[in-house]
């Protein structure tokens, strides 16, 4: 395996990747029973997964637009499997999955805002969409001093950073949540990576290495 598909994370704790590959087999087998009509394998899915769901969106939108966001991404979940990347021999990584839902939904919402004012989310930052105070800013341990930087960042960008630091995803996960191929994926966190240290520099911090 590459540099490029091994997280940089801390050595003490098995951390989110570890406990998603273990958890996977479950979570895809729940899935396919929640697809098929199975409503206590959804429930069993969001509970687990709510909190992370609910984490992506609360640094993103406003307090009161989180709840709509989440269950969105759980319709979502089920009834656009094709869109979001479950291909002829289904889904391989249901985080990918998950969050690949969730980008498309926080994308969604930020079109329908806009309105006639265009949005791309390769060039539209979070202060260009949705300026706000300090309340907002990312709850993730590992991002905190991160969160003003991130914020500064095309909302692509900042969303391709969090699924590879926060939430320790690889290259392949992160090329199947966004619908590209890999190298694309690791081409773009490469982008993101430089974009963010110069950020960082300007505003008189260490680059995040």
């Amino acid at each position: 395996m590459s540099s490029d598909d091994t997280p940089e994370v801390p050595a003490a704790g098995a951390g989110p990747r570890a406990e998603a590959l273990a958890r996977n087999p479950q979570d895809l087998a729940l899935l396919a029973a929640w697809q098929a009509g199975d409503a206590r394998a959804g429930d069993a899915l969001a509970r687990h997964y709510g909190p992370h769901v609910r984490r992506f969106f609360a640094d993103k939108v406003r307090d009161f637009e989180v709840d709509d966001l989440v269950q969105q991404t759980w319709e979502a979940m089920v009834q656009a499997r094709d869109r979001l990347g479950g291909g002829p021999d289904g889904i391989a990584s249901f985080r990918a999955y998950l969050y690949g839902a969730a980008r498309l939904v926080l994308f969604g919402h930020f079109r329908r805002l806009r309105k006639s004012q265009q949005f791309d989310p390769g060039v539209s930052s979070l202060e260009d969409l949705a300026p706000s105070p300090s309340a907002q800013i990312s709850a993730y341990a590992k991002l905190e001093r991160l969160a003003a930087a991130l914020r500064k960042l095309p909302l692509e960008q900042q969303i391709l950073l969090e699924l590879r630091y926060a939430h320790e995803m690889t290259s392949a996960e992160i090329a199947t949540a966004h619908g590209i191929p890999q190298g694309t994926a690791k081409s773009r966190l490469r982008v993101a990576r430089q974009r963010l240290d110069a950020q960082l520099l300007r505003m008189g911090l260490a680059p995040a290495g």
